[in-house]
């Protein structure tokens, strides 16, 4: 085997080699990019530093070439600098924008330094590296359940898009509904896989799911966790949407009816008593009596009755009149009951309660022996002036 001895000759040509070269003059690039990575339609900076590091000679008419790479466009493509003293650097700058329909890449903008040091011409080369990362960003939108009033224990199938609003293409897309709140099961399924969704493209992702037949009246909120990969399935995302899901109770409502006794041509009343035998609230309430023949006339003809509780009654009173050409019989009265749920949506529920029209022997009968007010309020004086009298004379007689 041989041995390669370097001797004191060549070493010593070597390091005079390397200083004249040195105190020749050159120049050195280095360079460094304001972003790791750029995103189509993006801009980045980049650095140059030229340095001279002769400690001997200057250098002069330093010229930069720039030669961009697929995507890129540089601010400029060319650069004057100068002159470089012993010793010395200087830094200069330019913008690099990526073209909107780039992809994931890593493009090169080509740096070529042209120079003199006394009478001789120089160059050199530098490749500086531009990260482009197009970027999957998913969405959820346009959620809906069918059907829209959802109740505890109903089974609902849920909807949404799954829209990409990145730039990049997601790959490998793995959609999971969260089923450990127990607010719900999904019936088959709770992870279904789309494989891939461009950008600003939407997929339709569909869940048949059951309600839990305890979980309360209100909004509650169901996590759906994405994960995918981006177009070159180097990178990895996950996040969590948060979806509604409003739990409306039930209606029901019973309407009891209460009324004088009144024949055609006369006037009554009627009490009628709104019961709200169902598990939700009722807000901003009003019943309203609606044209029923044989009625010609009512007052009010609508009354706000305000928020019905569950398992709470209201009682409102309305006078009416009939039609003097009625028959005696039974009628229906019919009633409109107009209201709002806690979440904003509204109501018409339309009923029909019995209204009877006695004759007019009967209505007579039912006024007999029955007191005017009038003559009520006159028997009431009348029998407190005999008070007053009985008891100033029983006290005039102890005396």
């Amino acid at each position: 085997m041989k041995k390669y001895i370097l001797t004191p000759i060549i070493f010593t040509s070597l390091i005079f080699f390397i200083n004249s070269v040195v105190a020749a003059g050159s120049v050195t690039v280095t360079s460094q990019v304001l972003d790791s990575t750029v995103r189509p339609g993006g801009e980045t900076t980049i650095f140059l530093t030229l340095a001279n590091p002769s400690t001997t000679a200057s250098v002069s008419n330093v010229k930069l070439s720039i030669s961009p790479g697929p995507y890129i466009t540089p601010s400029a493509n060319y650069i004057e600098i100068g002159g470089l003293d012993i010793s010395s650097s200087q830094q200069t700058s330019l913008t690099a924008k990526v073209s909107t329909n780039a992809i994931s890449t890593i493009s090169y903008i080509k740096v070529k330094v042209d120079y003199y040091v006394g009478t001789t011409p120089y160059e050199s080369t530098i490749n500086v590296p531009i990260t482009i990362k197009r970027i999957p960003i998913l969405q959820v939108s346009e959620v809906q359940y069918i059907p829209n009033l959802i109740e505890p224990g109903n089974k609902v199938t849920l909807y949404f898009n799954l829209k990409n609003e990145g730039d990049g293409p997601a790959k490998d897309v793995r959609v999971i509904l969260n089923q450990t709140t127990e607010k719900f099961i999904v019936e088959l399924s709770p992870e279904t896989f789309v494989d891939s969704i461009g950008p600003k493209e939407a997929m339709s992702v569909s869940f048949d799911i059951i309600v839990d037949p305890s979980i309360d009246i209100g909004t509650h909120t169901i996590p759906i966790t994405l994960i995918y990969l981006d177009e070159t399935k180097n990178t990895n995302y996950t996040a969590v949407k948060y979806i509604g899901l409003t739990i409306s109770g039930k209606y029901n409502f019973i309407i009891t009816p209460s009324q004088s006794i009144v024949a055609p041509g006369k006037k009554g009343n009627v009490d009628i008593q709104v019961s709200n035998a169902g598990t939700q609230e009722a807000l901003y309430l009003n019943l309203r009596i609606l044209p029923s023949d044989p009625i010609i006339e009512v007052t009010p003809s609508a009354v706000y009755i305000g928020n019905l509780k569950s398992d709470d009654y209201d009682t409102e009173k309305f006078s009416f009149k009939i039609n003097d050409n009625a028959d005696q019989g039974v009628y229906p009265l019919n009633l409109q009951l107009n209201y709002r749920d806690p979440y904003g949506k509204t109501y018409t529920e339309d009923f029909e309660v019995d209204m009877t029209v006695s004759s007019i022997k009967e209505f007579n009968s039912s006024k007999e022996g029955k007191l005017s007010p009038f003559t009520i309020i006159v028997v009431i004086l009348i029998i407190a002036a005999v008070a007053y009298f009985v008891y100033k004379k029983i006290k005039k007689r102890k005396k």
